[in-house]
């Protein structure tokens, strides 16, 4: 599939840690998203996968969008259980709605996931999610100074190990944190989009 100029958004997770395994009976979460859209400067937030994933698997009048995340080893182990556990089918054609694909190397490399929600005759609307690591190869943390606006844009500090219970609402503080990671990877991206690079890997 051609991904050239696709919009795109920035996508990030914070989830539980093995500190919170004993409180939540030995499984982890999501407990707060962000997803940030630099063409409108947008951002969104929710505490859980499933409101995450009920707003991306929707038809978007402006054509299939890409959705960013920084290692989506992590949080793309996250998308697969939910699309498994809500009857989701994997199909190397996604030929149906309802079916998705992967693209993980031998090595255990996450590419990309591809998702199907709308097909009627020859029309389809597939959404991908896509590791911006594999663009970026560099933590979130040094690339303002390696694209050149540190002195605009930082990420933040944040105690991930206190407890957050299930409908935790995000504090100012927390939303700090998110935010800017969201941005700074978006503004990343923009730049190499600007300059030519818009092939899946820093290498291609």
């Amino acid at each position: 599939m051609k991904i050239t100029n696709r919009r795109f958004l920035v996508a990030d997770f914070e989830t539980s840690t093995q500190a919170w395994l004993e409180r939540d009976n030995g499984w982890t979460r999501v407990w707060l998203w962000g997803l940030y859209d630099i063409e409108i400067d947008k951002f969104e937030y929710g505490i859980d996968l499933d409101s995450f994933m009920k707003r991306i698997l929707i038809k978007d009048k402006t054509g299939n969008p890409i959705y960013y995340f920084h290692n989506l080893k992590f949080d793309g182990s996250y998308v697969v259980w939910w699309l498994l556990s809500h009857a989701y089918k994997y199909d190397d054609e996604l030929n149906a709605e309802g079916t998705f694909k992967t693209c993980i190397s031998d090595m255990g490399q996450w590419y990309f996931i591809e998702v199907c929600i709308y097909k009627h005759k020859n029309a389809k609307y597939v959404i991908r999610i896509q590791d911006s690591l594999k663009k970026i190869p560099l933590p979130v943390r040094e690339i303002p100074k390696a694209f050149g606006f540190d002195d605009i844009l930082q990420k933040g500090e944040l105690d991930y190990d206190t407890y957050r219970p299930v409908g935790h609402q995000p504090t100012e503080k927390e939303l700090a944190y998110l935010k800017p990671d969201c941005v700074i990877v978006s503004k990343a991206l923009k730049k190499l989009e600007e300059q030519g690079f818009t092939k899946t890997t820093n290498s291609g």
